[in-house]
């Protein structure tokens, strides 16, 4: 779809939040995917390396809505964890922003719904994420993070 949308004449290409895996934690937890420098050669970093591919092949940019990022444990005892993280790349396919969602999401009404999201993710830095293109500047944040005036 990202080649399509470029053959249509995209110039930047967005994607959903956890485009990768269903939005149900555990299974979060299961299609995590480790993100480092060395993403390009790293076989298990499959979600940053397509992207950057996509942009390069595509020359658009693309936000990489968020997939779930693998995080060391501290201590072989720890639960596992995950980031949700958005990463952006140029026409080049070169990183140009990566946002952690920063605001998690938890909800427990008694009787009725339940979804705790810092069950099983961590929440990022509290940093702005910004990139800059010819068509304007680009501010990032994911679902629950545009509810704080402060970050919006």
């Amino acid at each position: 779809m990202v080649r399509e949308a470029a053959q249509r004449g995209a110039d930047v290409v967005m994607l959903p939040e956890m485009f990768t895996a269903p939005f149900m934690l555990d299974y979060m937890v299961k299609a995590a995917e480790p993100y480092d420098a060395d993403f390009m050669t790293n076989p298990l970093s499959e979600t940053p390396r397509l992207l950057s591919t996509l942009a390069k092949e595509t020359g658009c940019y693309i936000i990489g809505g968020s997939f779930p990022e693998a995080i060391k444990p501290e201590n072989a005892d720890d639960p596992p964890m995950i980031y949700n993280t958005c990463l952006c790349f140029d026409k080049e396919g070169k990183v140009t922003a990566e946002h952690r969602k920063l605001h998690l999401f938890d909800v427990n009404i008694p009787g009725g719904i339940v979804f705790e999201e810092s069950k099983k993710i961590k929440p990022g830095p509290p940093q702005l994420s910004i990139f800059e293109t010819e068509f304007g500047r680009f501010g990032l944040g994911i679902c629950y993070d545009i509810r704080f005036p402060e970050y919006a």
